[in-house]
């Protein structure tokens, strides 16, 4: 599908391939942002902003190194460009989320504590209602 939206992004045929590889990439990284904007309003409520802007930090000098990496030295052109953010979202989001694997958190995360009874449910209201 990333042709579609490239092209309805108004890509021509010079540009079209190169937003397409970029559509690509990024894909990757769309979970990662989507949980890391959740991460952020609940440690707000834990008051751990300071983790939140520590992870903005990393996330904005990690994107601009792996630019350099993935285009200047690979070569990897516009499918560089996207997976740097990608992998820029998810280091964002793992930042955030070591905090719910400590005692100190109000809202804890435990593997063993997973309730599967739920997934139905979960799949049919979607993230954003489940992480409520």
């Amino acid at each position: 599908m990333p042709t579609l939206i490239a092209k309805g992004l108004g890509a021509d045929s010079e540009t079209l391939d190169g937003l397409v590889a970029y559509l690509r990439a990024m894909s990757f990284g769309i979970t990662g942002a989507m949980l890391a904007s959740q991460l952020s309003v609940f440690l707000q409520l834990e008051q751990q902003e300071k983790r939140t802007y520590i992870g903005i930090a990393v996330m904005a000098v990690l994107n601009v190194s792996l630019n350099i990496l993935f285009v200047k030295v690979l070569d990897m052109g516009m499918f560089g460009l996207g997976l740097s953010t990608s992998i820029s979202s998810w280091v964002f989001c793992i930042i955030q989320a070591t905090y719910y694997f400590t005692d100190k958190a109000a809202i804890r995360f435990c593997v063993r504590s997973i309730d599967f009874s739920y997934l139905k449910e979960m799949l049919r209201i979607g993230i954003p209602g489940a992480v409520v």
